[in-house]
């Protein structure tokens, strides 16, 4: 297909509007001349991308300013609604290069299309999830979702794509809960460590109206009595954030917080406030 120049056609913003208005209906490809202005409207639209690393940027805007920028596939892709989808790094790189270039544009794409595309540097869970959903903490939200994952069985610990396909299961509003219930208590223990017990508790039990007490005593330590098993696990939790932290150790310690938990909520005292199941939590009161 012949190039164009999209700055001679029509405005940036007015086509690309055009295109993305298409997009909602059909996916196509086309192949133009990618404007400095163009780029500016694109990067409008980067809604749900990782954050941009500006090494890259810089990488390819000296490729196009040496003129060693060729056409391929790899372009900018939009989707069905709008967003940018893919390419934020070669749309910097035209602002900074301040040249046009020639590009591929996609547009109509499916929303969950970034997941089996060419990566280039490596994605996260963290960026997945916060591309796929555009939403605060992200990579704390996929450190607990991997964790939870594990749990449940259902993918390896390492899988960006199946943490976030379960991501998509979870309860969102509980899960955003508990990752501020585990910023709080980030003194005693690890924020996505903390955010996977109070995940459980929040999902499971019959006590809600004890949580909230419960949550502060553990996070700032008042009202603690030695000996108590709160206060045991608190004290067995801070000390435990000095050691070297694995997902063997998260589960162990979340066990920990549910052990107390379940001891404040029903007014039994445990046998024990050690929990060794690395593949499971305790059942929650």
């Amino acid at each position: 297909m012949a190039l164009f120049t999209l700055a001679q056609r029509k405005p940036a913003q007015t086509w690309l509007e055009q295109q993305i208005e298409r997009g909602r209906s059909d996916r196509f490809t086309i192949t133009g001349t990618l404007t400095p202005e163009m780029a500016s409207e694109a990067i409008a639209r980067n809604k749900r991308n990782r954050p941009r690393s500006m090494g890259r940027s810089l990488k390819y805007s000296r490729i196009m300013q040496e003129g060693r920028w060729r056409l391929s596939s790899q372009g900018i892709s939009f989707d069905k609604d709008g967003n940018l989808d893919d390419g934020q790094h070669r749309l910097y790189a035209v602002t900074i290069a301040d040249l046009p270039v020639p590009m591929t544009f996609t547009f109509g794409c499916d929303r969950d299309e970034f997941l089996i595309k060419d990566r280039g540097a490596a994605r996260t869970p963290g960026d997945v999830i916060g591309a796929a959903l555009s939403i605060k903490n992200a990579n704390h939200v996929a450190a607990t979702a991997r964790l939870l994952n594990v749990l449940a069985g259902r993918g390896r610990a390492d899988d960006p794509n199946a943490i976030y396909l379960f991501e998509r299961t979870l309860d969102h509003d509980k899960l955003q809960e508990a990752i501020r219930a585990g910023h709080k208590a980030k003194d005693v223990g690890q924020v996505s460590m903390m955010a996977i017990a109070y995940y459980h508790i929040v999902k499971n039990t019959k006590y809600v109206s004890l949580l909230d007490p419960f949550w502060n005593d553990l996070a700032l330590g008042t009202n603690l009595k030695n000996g108590t098993p709160l206060y045991t696990v608190r004290k067995a939790l801070v000390a435990a954030r000095k050691e070297r932290s694995t997902q063997s150790t998260y589960i162990r310690n979340a066990g920990r917080v549910i052990i107390a938990w379940n001891a404040v909520a029903t007014g039994k005292k445990p046998r024990h406030t050690e929990w060794v199941d690395t593949t499971s939590l305790p059942k929650v009161a």
